[in-house]
């Protein structure tokens, strides 16, 4: 049957699977509802460097396939993944119109779980800090966010349940924050990087963007890596069992931020559960310290891994990305490690941190304000912190400003504590996995 675009925007992953299953619609007639919201809106929102037009029945997975958690369901890819049907040219002139020949360990994983690649999304030169063509759906006037702009508006705006994006700064969840949608930065190396552009060894890091907790639950649950250097115990910590322990959550707060009322608002709200206990935290000293490391091994890498573009390609780089490599002189090995061992001490730091204030979560603003405008300058936030030390976020799309435009907050745990922050999750939202709606522009 025929499905109404309006009705496909707002499809979970679960509602797919679940309508094939019923066979109340057929997996073509998701990928023709598909292609029919990127026509309508991509002109306006250009959210993709390259998607299919059309579709070879052949291709599509046969009906004794229909258990895969992802069956039948559409999704785009950042351009710095490879793809082996699309090319992969990571925002750059360089590069342009160059095809891997081979996909992505999670691109992989994804299409023998039933998920259909239809194209890949706009990112920033080389996944860095210059601004690209992607619109936000919610103001076409205003910035989408960073380097994994195309995979959040391509969410936000319904062409697709679920992208992929990456973060290396703040590219996955300050582009859910501005967008409206979920954004997920897993642990540090929870999600396979093979195939994936390399920036900075201790930094780069996947994860989706997507319209519920329960489609985030799923998507990590398929993807994860699985062995002891990796211990997340997903088949212990399921969304559907949550623990009605008594959650102790910290707060940070930003003072310069125009929309501190709203999270005083939400925090006041979610202070009335009787499961939740909030407190006030503060960074320790140490924070200040960590933007500077940050800082210095995202540049160093970047140095390192782009020698020839930065010296056989100079004028056909960014300003944005050269004004990075610049401050880094030549690379230092020596200082590298230096880099290493710090981000290294920081983790220690954190966890004993985390022990200190007794809290299971800490809650602060995703991004400090609403979507900037486009010749806006990037918003200071704490995400290249979590970065850094290797965290989970989730950004849960729940606030707005006075414009009614939307802000997320970040909910922060312990490494390998993902899954528990989905559970909390749902709990706090006190609706059971609803899939949240898109922005239509």
């Amino acid at each position: 049957m025929m499905i109404d675009s309006k009705k496909y925007r707002n499809f979970s992953i679960k509602e797919i699977k679940d309508g094939i299953q019923k066979k109340e619609f057929q997996i073509k007639d998701v990928l023709k509802a598909c292609l029919q919201c990127i026509c309508s809106y991509e002109d306006k929102i250009n959210a993709w460097e390259e998607h299919i037009n059309d579709f070879n029945e052949s291709e599509i997975i046969t009906s004794n396939c229909k258990d895969l958690d992802l069956i039948g369901v559409p999704f785009g890819t950042k351009d710095i993944i490879n793809t082996l049907k699309f090319k992969t040219q990571m925002g750059s002139q360089i590069w342009k119109n160059h095809k891997a020949g081979n996909n992505a360990r999670i691109v992989s994983r994804l299409i023998n779980n039933g998920a259909i690649l239809v194209g890949k999304t706009v990112t920033s030169e080389f996944a860095v800090d210059s601004k690209n063509k992607t619109k936000n759906p919610w103001d076409i006037s205003k910035l989408p966010g960073t380097s994994s702009s195309g995979s959040a508006a391509s969410v936000s705006c319904g062409m697709v349940p679920f992208a992929i994006g990456t973060q290396t700064l703040g590219s996955i969840i300050r582009p859910a924050s501005w967008c409206g949608i979920y954004g997920m930065k897993p642990s540090y190396g929870l999600l396979p990087r093979t195939g994936i552009l390399k920036t900075t060894d201790t930094l780069d890091t996947v994860g989706f963007f997507a319209r519920s907790v329960f489609d985030m639950f799923i998507l990590l649950k398929n993807n994860i890596l699985r062995d002891l250097n990796h211990p997340t115990i997903y088949d212990q910590l399921a969304v559907k069992s949550v623990n009605k322990k008594k959650f102790k959550i910290g707060f940070l707060k930003k003072k310069s931020s125009k929309i501190d009322h709203k999270f005083d608002q939400f925090l006041k709200k979610i202070s009335s559960s009787s499961n939740i206990c909030l407190k006030e935290v503060k960074l320790p000293k140490w924070y200040e310290e960590s933007l500077k490391i940050h800082e210095e091994l995202y540049n160093s890498g970047l140095f390192y891994y782009f020698k020839d573009e930065i010296n056989n390609h100079t004028n056909e780089l960014s300003d944005e990305f050269l004004k990075r490599v610049n401050k880094v002189k030549y690379y230092d090995p020596k200082n590298y490690k230096y880099l290493l061992h710090k981000q290294q001490e920081m983790h220690t730091k954190i966890e004993l941190f985390f022990d200190s204030l007794d809290v299971d979560f800490i809650l602060c603003l995703s991004s400090n304000d609403s979507a900037p405008k486009v010749e806006s300058q990037f918003q200071d936030d704490y995400n290249f912190l979590w970065t850094l030390l290797w965290l989970p976020v989730l950004n849960l799309p729940h606030l707005r400003d006075e414009l009614k435009m939307p802000v997320g907050i970040s909910i922060i745990g312990k490494r390998y504590s993902d899954f528990e922050i989905l559970n909390f999750v749902s709990l706090l939202i006190k609706e059971e996995f609803v899939s949240i709606k898109c922005k239509i522009p």
